[in-house]
């Protein structure tokens, strides 16, 4: 699992991108859902202190309508 890094936050999910190396390379955003069974870890622990910019590793599990959602997300 790579690094990715918090691009933006909503009520119910997250968007991650994987980090820019190539300043000319575009990279793809990934939504993310939370419930309340997502398991938050590491340099934070709940939902509500997760902030834009925080380098992750998210586990998912795909729903049934082709939603992502997070198993768990360890914050560095």
């Amino acid at each position: 699992m790579k690094f990715h890094f918090i691009y933006d936050i909503t009520e119910s999910s997250i968007h991650i991108a994987p980090p820019a190396t190539d300043p000319e390379a575009s990279y793809p955003i990934y939504e993310v859902f939370i419930n309340d069974s997502t398991v938050i870890e590491g340099a934070v622990n709940t939902f509500n202190e997760l902030a834009l910019e925080d380098n992750v590793k998210v586990w998912v599990n795909q729903e049934g309508d082709g939603k992502e959602v997070a198993e768990k997300i360890v914050v560095y």
